[in-house]
């Protein structure tokens, strides 16, 4: 997809600074693997698994420990009830280990993408204690980082440690911290007449960067939880870049 007309007036991407400092601070996107699933297993978050959503079968599922396997972080999730109550009588308190972040594609089972579908309108780590079975405050374990009290500007967005100016030029920001706005505010896209999504992650390949959005438009679509990987900028032909979908939304 080729860039947004040089002679136009640079578009300039207006968010709005939420005025929590909680919410500044703990973002779920920018917590690390390993503090993810330390957070999850310590306070037990339930993760309620929608049939083939990951499995065969619906589970309502709580993480009880933290592993790492050749250098990737995993939970164990112990299973508590499924669909059905024979079911339930027949694998309840099984255990089984979840990678926390993607492994294969964006229909692979892990923490992360099970966060995205169950709690999709929570954004920060104090956010995810409402469904939790032992939500302990956050910080409180070791490794947690103590929150530093800092009052959130109004003219401010903070990403990845980065400042920025709430009146953004998107000309002057790279992909990554691009899509990670997005991701940070929710900023819905038209992909196409009728097709309507919102970004819940970012993934970068090599060079390029992919924002992850799940569809809320149409309905079939957001039913069955289909995921969508937009290319940021320099989309193959054809198809639509993050980039040119914003320039027709600023």
């Amino acid at each position: 997809m080729h860039a947004v007309n040089d002679a136009a007036a640079a578009p300039v991407l207006e968010a709005q600074v939420p005025t929590k400092g909680d919410d500044v601070e703990d973002p779920i996107l920018e917590a690390t693997n390993k503090a993810l699933a330390t957070f999850s297993s310590k306070r037990q978050l339930l993760l309620d698994l929608g049939k083939d959503a990951f499995f065969e079968h619906a589970w309502t599922v709580k993480c009880v420990d933290t592993i790492l396997r050749d250098g990737r972080v995993y939970v164990t999730v112990e299973t508590i009830a499924g669909e059905t109550q024979a079911l339930t009588k027949r694998d309840k308190d099984k255990r089984f280990d979840l990678p926390v972040s993607q492994v294969k594609d964006l229909r692979d089972a892990n923490l992360r993408r099970a966060l995205e579908l169950c709690m999709p309108n929570v954004r920060t780590m104090q956010g995810l204690l409402a469904y939790c079975a032992a939500p302990a405050p956050y910080p409180s374990f070791e490794g947690e980082k103590q929150k530093v009290s800092r009052r959130a500007k109004d003219d401010v967005v903070r990403i990845k440690g980065r400042e920025l100016s709430s009146d953004l030029n998107i000309d002057t920001l790279d992909n990554p911290t691009l899509a990670r706005l997005l991701v940070s505010y929710q900023t819905q896209l038209a992909i196409k007449e009728g097709e309507l999504v919102e970004p819940i992650g970012v993934r970068r390949n090599k060079n390029k960067t992919y924002l992850e959005c799940r569809f809320i438009a149409p309905e079939q679509k957001a039913a069955k939880q289909i995921l969508a990987s937009i290319e940021m900028s320099n989309a193959p032909k054809g198809q639509r870049s993050v980039i040119s979908l914003i320039s027709c939304i600023i």
